[in-house]
């Protein structure tokens, strides 16, 4: 159901401009200097703004055109995100330039461990949303939903607030491209269980 779909994404990204920034100030308050409410309003433009555009206009009759325009949109969205990593990364470089790893395998070893840690998070927000889904009575496509949406990481908030901090935006690339891949393949897994 499209419209419980982008609800639900609505929904899950309002969440995260409203709790992220105040979950940052709490917990880093002491080491950073930064104000929630100027945060939540920087979010709110990046992120909110224009899904309630987007939405407003597939009401007021530009479904049909932006249909037709899936694939020049989906490459535009894809170009945006290949920007959006290149910005941040530059900007993690930055950040990270005086790491203290003495050598290759250390780095290595942090790169898997961050993997392990992101991937799991991850799952489990994916496996508590479905949890919860299930505790509330969803149909199980609703469940699914609720799972997928609610685990998901905007990357626009993740790296804003990386950025803001000046901390480094490497989980939250990772997170992100971890997201798509297990998703892709979990949600297919859903399929086939569902077609069997």
């Amino acid at each position: 159901d499209e419209s419980v779909a982008m609800m639900t994404t609505v929904a899950t990204n309002l969440a995260c401009v409203v709790s992220v920034p105040l979950v940052v100030w709490l917990v880093l308050s002491e080491q950073v200097e930064i104000d929630a409410v100027e945060q939540f309003k920087k979010l709110s433009f990046l992120v909110v703004f224009p899904l309630i555009v987007a939405q407003l206009m597939r009401r007021m009759g530009c479904r049909d055109w932006a249909d037709r325009q899936r694939a020049r949109i989906s490459s535009l969205a894809q170009l945006g995100i290949l920007l959006m990593v290149v910005f941040g990364a530059a900007a993690s470089g930055v950040a990270t330039h005086d790491s203290t790893f003495s050598g290759v395998s250390q780095v290595w070893w942090a790169g898997f461990c961050l993997l392990v840690t992101v991937l799991g998070i991850h799952l489990l927000a994916l496996i508590f949303g479905v949890f919860l889904a299930s505790s509330a009575g969803l149909s199980r496509p609703r469940r699914i939903a609720v799972g997928i949406a609610g685990s998901q990481k905007t990357l626009m908030v993740g790296l804003q607030i990386a950025i803001d901090c000046g901390v480094s935006v490497v989980p939250m690339l990772i997170y992100h491209v971890g997201q798509l891949t297990l998703d892709t393949w979990i949600a297919q897994r859903w399929k086939d269980r569902e077609n069997d």
